[in-house]
């Protein structure tokens, strides 16, 4: 399949306009352009939107150039269009999930439960060993579809337990692919239904700027609320390696760094007070281990006293407001024990 960023004008006229808006509230939050592939011949309605660095998983897991999807799959019939987190056949991401789902499987009934609303239907589907070694080693998939979403929920925390999971999460099954190859690559496919829509609709939505910027919000809020089972891709969390990224834009927009501890709402007493100290460096209000970008909206300065006793005593929640790029609505959360009181 062909490789294209979105952030290109070229490409970005010849993608439908949803593929676009995830596409960019996923690039948003990743930080870095998200990659977008569209599918081939009978497939060429499905779009496939993920993070760059799957392609170094698929790499150690040797099966790097073949045309597995995993990552947010867009699949239209007409206008209409539904969105899946979906992994088919692709070994080296389907074992990070399924080791993750082990480690913490009540993940999956979280996000199918914050997500709800956002679907009139609800579904999820993954490669059953059970079920495949009862059909006498015929892939067989599991189904849950149910409507209503309490009982959705009821059924699905029947799966999502560990030991459920550990030995019923895909099948070791031998490629029959054209591409052959050695390692069982078949079996291995997951998707979660996340939302779906109308294609005209969005493009409506894009017509006015007030519309465009719903848009934006709803996406970006689509991709929080599912992002606890995209990071289970990744190894150990998201894999992004720390740069000064944060700190250059911030140095390039805003000129002058001061720290703006000051301006946090809810710091507790003991440290609300405390003096500047060291020099000043950027701080994610969202942490960067949690998934924060390294865009402006989610850095402050901080001095070296106020970064550290930030991250021992708790940590923050907020954004820069980009419209007076010198306004942060930045709020503290504490930790639930209390740390001792700094000299």
């Amino acid at each position: 399949m062909k490789q294209t960023y979105v952030n290109s004008k070229k490409s970005a006229n010849k993608t439908p306009v949803s593929v676009v808006a995830f596409s960019e509230a996923l690039s948003r939050k990743l930080g870095r352009p998200a990659v977008v592939r569209q599918g081939k011949n009978s497939y060429s309605n499905n779009w496939t939107i993920f993070d760059p660095d799957f392609d170094s998983i698929r790499r150690s897991a040797n099966v790097s150039g073949r045309s597995y999807t995993t990552g947010l799959s867009i699949k239209f019939d007409g206008s209409y269009f539904t969105v899946w987190i979906e992994t088919s056949n692709d070994p080296g991401l389907a074992a990070n999930l399924r080791k993750n789902l082990i480690t913490s499987p009540e993940t999956l009934v979280k996000v199918a439960r914050s997500t709800g609303l956002l679907r009139a239907g609800n579904m999820v589907t993954w490669s059953s060993k059970r079920l495949s070694d009862a059909a006498g080693g015929k892939h067989t998939m599991r189904e849950i579809h149910l409507d209503d979403l309490d009982s959705f929920l009821r059924e699905l925390k029947k799966h999502a337990n560990q030991k459920v999971i550990k030995e019923d999460l895909f099948v070791d099954l031998p490629n029959a692919g054209k591409h052959g190859g050695i390692g069982p690559y078949s079996g291995k496919t997951f998707r979660f239904l996340v939302t779906h829509g109308s294609e005209k609709e969005i493009k409506r939505m894009t017509e006015t700027v007030a519309g465009e910027m719903e848009l934006k919000k709803q996406t970006l809020n689509i991709i929080k609320k599912i992002w606890p089972l995209w990071i289970m891709f990744h190894s150990h969390g998201l894999r992004e390696p720390r740069r000064a990224d944060l700190r250059r834009r911030m140095d390039a927009k805003l000129k002058v760094s001061k720290c703006e501890f000051c301006n946090i709402v809810g710091l507790p007493k003991e440290i609300a007070h405390t003096k500047h100290k060291g020099k000043v460096v950027s701080h994610h209000i969202e942490m960067h281990i949690k998934g924060g970008t390294d865009l402006i909206d989610n850095g402050i300065y901080l001095c070296e006293q106020h970064h550290h006793l930030i991250h021992i005593w708790g940590k923050t929640k907020g954004r820069r407001d980009l419209d007076d790029i010198n306004k942060i609505n930045v709020r503290f959360i504490p930790k639930r024990s209390t740390p001792r009181r700094p000299r």
